[in-house]
């Protein structure tokens, strides 16, 4: 037995158990499966790091050792895992997932612009523009215009409303 084949094993137990159909619970699609056992694991981390955290104040008392904060953010995580209604987990991941990909295009985008109005990076903001920095400012604008278009057409694509 292959490496991959001991990963593609795990992974398929890891999901076995994110499905709760050993409990005996139907599954209603292997994405929210994956979901469920993702917001258990965030549940137990934030619970965890808030029940160990050192510097709570007057509010010290709160504070717990790690066995039983371990204990107490797993049991926790695991109700919150298993009574969480499958609407509200598809709508944790949506809105995480546009966060995400608004992140993922939108740093740089900005980034790119904030290029664009830089040029050129010198100390003395008196410095003449060469035809070399005309030709980067405009290759780096051509390539923001086909991003936006790009992702204007997608998003027409797929049927969100917007003006333009």
């Amino acid at each position: 037995m292959g490496i991959a084949e001991t990963f593609t094993d795990a992974l398929k137990e890891v999901i076995r158990v994110g499905s709760f159909e050993w409990l005996g619970i139907p599954s209603s699609g292997m994405l929210l499966m994956f979901l469920r056992f993702m917001l258990i694991i965030l549940v137990f981390t934030i619970f965890f790091a808030v029940l160990t955290f050192k510097e709570f104040g007057p509010l010290a008392f709160l504070r717990a050792n790690r066995a039983h904060a371990g204990i107490v953010a797993g049991v926790l995580a695991i109700i919150s895992g298993v009574f969480m209604p499958v609407n509200v987990i598809a709508a944790i991941g949506g809105g995480w997932g546009v966060l995400v990909g608004l992140l993922l295009i939108g740093i740089p985008t900005v980034g790119m612009m904030y290029v664009i109005w830089q040029l050129p990076f010198a100390e003395d903001k008196e410095q003449k523009l060469t035809r070399g920095m005309y030709f980067i400012k405009f290759v780096l604008c051509m390539i923001l215009v086909w991003v936006l278009s790009s992702m204007y057409h997608y998003i027409t694509a797929i049927g969100l409303p917007l003006t333009g």
